[in-house]
């Protein structure tokens, strides 16, 4: 990811650094996955940063942590939030985006957005020459015909109101 946003910047990269840290849990803890017992990892938190001239230019961070309280001194999401995807842009203006996924059916919404993102993806690669397609040659807007068609007008209008009914607008 770190190469393809400095490839869509224009920016060569010197080095690529990467950084692991590892929290472990200091009580037993009961989630739906597994048990995790004190001492056994209970979070993570990796980086990987694009160099350039011995500057930091593009930083990838991800942190995973089994409950909210597990390295609670690592980046958190908003309040009322369990967890979001953060763009931090640091430059004039700088910018910070907390994007939330949804539940989605059966609480699989990140499932269902790398989904769609393969699916809407199907006609552009197709369309492509032969070869490897990244993101950076398929469109970003929406294409016609991803939508459904409207469901049609009713052709007649509603059966009148037998005398004496009334409708919750009278």
């Amino acid at each position: 990811m770190v190469r393809l946003l400095a490839q869509a910047m224009g920016a060569q990269l010197d080095e690529l650094r990467e950084k692991t840290e590892r929290f472990v849990a200091r009580e037993p803890l009961q989630v739906p996955m597994a048990r995790v017992e004190a001492g056994q990892v209970s979070a993570i938190r990796f980086e990987v940063a694009g160099m350039v001239g011995g500057r930091v230019l593009i930083v990838a961070e991800h942190v995973t942590r089994l409950r909210r309280d597990q390295a609670p001194h690592w980046p958190q999401p908003p309040e009322g939030r369990p967890s979001v995807h953060r763009v931090e842009i640091q430059g004039s203006p700088s910018l910070t985006l907390d994007l939330a996924l949804g539940a989605g059916p059966g609480g699989r919404a990140g499932l269902l957005a790398t989904a769609m993102l393969a699916v809407n993806a199907v006609p552009a690669v197709c369309a492509a020459p032969p070869g490897l397609v990244t993101v950076l040659e398929l469109p970003l807007a929406p294409r016609p015909g991803l939508l459904r068609p409207a469901p049609a007008p009713r052709t007649r209008p509603p059966p009148p109101l037998a005398k004496g009914r009334r409708t919750k607008d009278s």
